[in-house]
């Protein structure tokens, strides 16, 4: 058991760093996202979600895929996320399987 409990710890901890990997990669997006935003008050033109607080707005013109590298990004990002997922469901069968023998 002391094995598999070691087996477990560096999968946990390879799942962890990506996680942080990901999650920095998300801020990113998140503040290259923001600098295409412009403050106005009171337009009616502009878009507010509220997400990013009372003074976040959108550009009309806002555009996030012209930018390709912005595009890039975010591709890449959601293919990280899948294989994070797809490693954590293996590894999940794999600690199953080695539990019921």
């Amino acid at each position: 058991m002391f094995k598999l409990d070691q087996e477990l710890e560096k999968v946990n901890n390879f799942s962890l760093y990506k996680r942080a990997e990901i999650e920095r990669r998300l801020r990113k997006l998140s503040e290259k996202y923001r600098c295409f935003q412009i403050p106005v008050s009171n337009s009616p033109s502009i878009i507010d979600n509220g997400v990013n607080g009372p003074n976040a707005y959108i550009s009309p013109n806002f555009d996030p895929y012209a930018d390709e590298e912005f595009l890039a990004m975010i591709i890449e990002t959601k293919d990280e996320i899948y294989k994070l997922l797809h490693f954590a469901e293996i590894n999940k069968k794999g600690f199953i399987t080695i539990l019921k023998k």
